[in-house]
């Protein structure tokens, strides 16, 4: 038997190709990549994979493709068609000054600018008008393009501000922009002048824009204010009619007082009570005021009245119109001239204001008079009083059992030690006096001793301890009396009616007497029993 042959009959795939057609710029390169088979034939008679073509028209290319077992693929073609050059177009720009711009370039693929960059777009800040260049290919495409773009660079409008920039508080001022077409100011005012009365220092800011490009600027502006000087006026504000006063400025560098003066002090005697105002300048020109009112006072008009006294009198001045007076001379209301003098009374009234007057103290002599010496008789004598004077008037007291007490010369009958005072008056009203002692029944007038009883006829009241008390040795033997004792007018300084201790001590209620001869008279029942002098020494 036969074996049968067996053959194997391998079927091998055709091989499909595959290649891309494109479009290229004129005398740009095209290059075909096939791909599907092994080896490759081209029309154009190269046999690699891929093929580089510049063709100058539009070309279809064919390829032919054996696989690697030998199969031989279907031709297939690839056409590169010529489009048109590359176009490159850019944006130009108008800005200000200042401002940036963009340029923005298409049409191709690729760009270099000559600032550099390579982006579709740059962003530029010119600061004059300029011109930007750039170059530019399509991909495949070996044309370069170029292309400009302007840039054109507006100036901003020059804006400055004209006005009073320095100010004093409470000034205005006006500020005007200048430069621009409109105006916008921070105040929120929209016209080229403004009218402002700051306060403090203070800057404004104006925004011009010039219509035609649009462009703006902005100018600030500062207003100082400076401080009124704070002006002052001292001195004396109240003065007395006629009288002066002087008002000092101070605060400021230079003066002008309402009255046309410009001296920093200011001399004023107002007839009535007048305002005064003064505006002070500091060295920035700002002027502060100041006023004060100077009230006159009167004059207080002083009315007194002058008289006559004795010498030796005193007189009381009873001034009117004032509240307080000063006396010259003597410094008090009470006068004692010793002659006639005139006296100047001031008085100040609640203002402190002085007015003036004058009065005359006349002293009228006072007359001289002696009642005579002392007298010593026995109880029924008679006796005779001698006086002397140059007075008009005369009178005695006591006046009882005198034959005339208004005579110099009067008789009497003696009855009891008494001591007679001679009272005369001159023409002009003034007093004086004198005593005579008429001792009765021989009493003794000098320090004696009576009996047991011994009376002194001395006393030094200085308080040394020794004879400052009228001592007689024995009180008891007076004790029922009566104790009198009387000046040289008969006044009666002391008395004590019984139980005398040694007690006066030279005084007359309380108040020291002069030095000097009193008398002492001792009675019972009425009946002088003693009476002498005492003499005070200190």
């Amino acid at each position: 038997m036969s074996i049968p042959a067996v053959v194997v009959v391998t079927v091998n795939t055709i091989p499909i190709l595959t290649v891309s057609s494109q479009t290229i710029c004129s005398g740009g390169t095209a290059t075909l990549t096939a791909s599907g088979a092994s080896t490759y034939s081209w029309s154009t008679g190269a046999t690699t994979g891929s093929i580089t073509v510049t063709p100058t028209v539009n070309t279809t290319y064919t390829l032919n493709g054996v696989s690697a077992s030998g199969c031989t693929a279907i031709a297939v073609t690839a056409s590169v068609v010529l489009g048109p050059a590359p176009s490159l177009t850019v944006n130009s720009a108008t800005i200000c000054a200042g401002e940036s711009a963009t340029l923005t370039a298409s049409g191709v693929s690729s760009y270099s600018w000559g600032t550099g960059a390579s982006t579709p777009s740059i962003v530029v800040s010119p600061s004059a008008t300029a011109v930007y260049t750039l170059s530019g290919q399509q991909a495949g495409c070996p044309v370069v393009v170029t292309a400009s773009a302007g840039v054109q660079v507006n100036a901003l409008p020059l804006i400055s501000v004209s006005g009073n920039t320095v100010l004093c508080a409470g000034q205005s001022t006006s500020l005007t922009a200048l430069g621009a077409s409109s105006y916008s100011w921070s105040t929120g005012a929209v016209s080229s002048q403004i009218t402002l009365s700051p306060s403090v220092t203070a800057s404004y800011t104006v925004t011009g824009t010039n219509t035609v490009t649009g462009c703006k600027n902005v100018f600030t502006q500062s207003v100082v204010v400076n401080a009124l000087p704070l002006v002052g006026i001292n001195g004396s504000l109240t003065v007395c009619n006629g009288s002066a006063t002087q008002l000092n400025a101070s605060g400021a560098l230079s003066y002008t007082w309402n009255t046309g003066a410009s001296s920093t002090t200011l001399s004023v005697n107002p007839p009535v009570t007048t305002n005064y105002s003064v505006s002070g300048m500091d060295a920035n020109g700002c002027l502060g005021t100041a006023s004060v009112t100077v009230n006159v006072s009167a004059i207080p008009v002083i009315t007194v009245s002058g008289g006559s006294v004795c010498a030796g009198q005193s007189f009381t001045f009873s001034p009117s119109g004032a509240i307080s007076y000063t006396y010259n001379p003597g410094g008090n209301p009470v006068a004692t001239p010793s002659a006639t003098t005139i006296y100047t009374i001031s008085g100040s009234n609640a203002t402190g204001c002085t007015g003036t007057a004058t009065a005359i103290i006349n002293v009228l002599t006072t007359p001289t008079v002696s009642a005579g010496t002392d007298i010593t008789v026995t109880s029924g004598d008679t006796f005779t009083l001698g006086g002397t004077t140059n007075a008009s008037s005369y009178t005695w007291a006591p006046s009882q059992g005198l034959s005339n007490p208004n005579s110099l010369q009067p008789t009497g009958t003696a009855q009891a030690t008494t001591v007679f005072t001679l009272i005369v008056n001159s023409a002009g009203g003034c007093t004086a006096s004198s005593t005579v002692m008429l001792v009765v029944n021989n009493l003794p007038v000098n320090n004696r001793l009576v009996g047991e009883l011994q009376i002194a006829n001395y006393m030094s009241p200085n308080g040394d301890g020794q004879n400052d008390t009228w001592k007689v040795n024995n009180p008891s033997l007076i004790k029922d009396y009566e104790v009198n004792i009387v000046d040289q007018w008969g006044n009666t300084i002391y008395s004590k009616n019984g139980n005398y201790n040694n007690d006066w001590d030279g005084t007359r209620n309380g108040q020291i007497l002069p030095d000097g001869v009193y008398y002492y008279i001792i009675s019972e029942g009425g009946s002088v029993k003693y009476s002498g002098s005492i003499t005070i020494l200190r």
